[in-house]
């Protein structure tokens, strides 16, 4: 390896913006200083087959090997009209849209949105989408009707005020 490569190389590993990136070029870094597999995935805390990977990719395409390939993986299943869905059944309630239940969940969101828009995604997926406007996960609050008639139990309250 060329010292310029070396010194582009130690730079990229110390100060580049993607922390993936970074790992990658330490893992060359330290391949090229004679360290082996196992003592750099212990060193950098990843595994061995991450090490082999980043090193074949090296040997076969040098640097430009390193470069993230997911922008080949094709169309996102979250597009704008299912975002726009999950964002309306949140702020409407699951009943409104045939469910059972007072509250929603995210297993219940990927199914409606399953049946609306035959998109099929986990609840991880979902729970990144709702992270994006603030929604939080937190434990349903369970509430009850009464069943009395509004004005049995309005004379209710008012004898219990009485007392």
């Amino acid at each position: 390896m060329k010292k310029s490569e070396q010194k582009e190389l130690n730079s990229s590993a110390m100060h580049h913006r993607d922390s993936r990136w970074q790992m990658k070029c330490k893992i060359i870094r330290n391949l090229v200083r004679g360290h082996s597999p196992t003592v750099i995935a212990s060193i950098l805390g990843c595994s061995r087959s991450q090490v082999y990977r980043v090193a074949e990719r090296f040997v076969k395409d040098g640097l430009t090997g390193l470069v993230d390939r997911r922008d080949d993986n094709g169309q996102a299943k979250v597009d704008e009209e299912y975002t726009a869905l999950v964002f309306l059944a949140v702020y409407l309630t699951p009943s409104e849209f045939g469910c059972r239940r007072p509250s929603w969940t995210l297993e219940l969101l990927v199914i409606v949105a399953r049946e609306k828009l035959c998109v099929e995604t986990s609840t991880a997926t979902m729970s990144r989408l709702l992270r994006r406007p603030g929604a939080r996960r937190g434990r349903p609050k369970p509430y009850i009707l009464c069943p009395w008639q509004k004005s049995v139990k309005t004379r209710r309250l008012n004898q219990i005020k009485k007392l």
